[in-house]
């Protein structure tokens, strides 16, 4: 078990956030979402949090700049940031920049496609490099950094932020960029368009 320090609190406690394996609670949480947790990113650790006198149990993962990308599997249902807001850089491979890069907006739609990947009939490029924004204040960070690729494939949620996004990096790089959420047009967020996906697939088995 790991524990952090985080810079700007925010309310939460400096020091308060731990770290350790992902239980079986939170591996029940991403299963009942549609998410697999044997597709999940080894980055990802299961987070206690302490705020305020209350305890905040679920699962996260470091971003860049060293804060947390925090879910509560008992109290929140939309991912947070705790301590620095940063962006979220997966590459496909160590040392190595792909072509290709997928932005997301937070880090549940990206551990969405992780799954989406291994069990839909649409095929993304494997070899594909991740952006995750995680927080609107990051947004232009995240966009510069998509700049050096060939190929930029947006999974934004189908409201005001996400056509905002998509909107300005369309603009930016017209040529190389891809809107994916015609596809999840629906759904708000590309991972109740793969929850839904993972369901019906259930019911097909069953």
């Amino acid at each position: 078990m790991a524990r952090l320090y985080t810079k700007r609190t925010d309310g939460y406690i400096p020091g308060s956030v731990t770290t350790s394996h992902l239980t079986l609670k939170e591996h029940a949480y991403l299963m009942e979402r549609g998410m697999r947790p044997q597709d999940m990113p080894k980055s990802m650790y299961s987070v206690t949090v302490q705020k305020k006198g209350e305890t905040l149990n679920g699962f996260g993962i470091l971003n860049d700049a060293g804060g947390v990308e925090f879910c509560g599997t008992d109290n929140l249902d939309e991912p947070i940031s705790i301590g620095i807001n940063g962006i979220l850089f997966i590459p496909w491979k160590a040392r190595c920049t792909a072509h290709t890069c997928n932005m997301f907006a937070d880090f549940l739609d990206y551990l969405s496609f992780k799954t989406f990947q291994e069990h839909s009939v649409m095929t993304f490029p494997t070899e594909s490099d991740s952006i995750i924004i995680n927080h609107p204040v990051n947004f232009l960070h995240a966009m510069v950094k998509s700049d050096v690729y060939d190929n930029i494939n947006l999974f934004m949620p189908n409201n005001t932020y996400g056509r905002t996004i998509t909107m300005s990096i369309v603009q930016r790089n017209p040529r190389h960029t891809t809107d994916c959420s015609p596809h999840y047009q629906s759904y708000e967020h590309f991972r109740d368009f793969v929850h839904s996906l993972m369901e019906r697939k259930e019911e097909r088995w069953t």
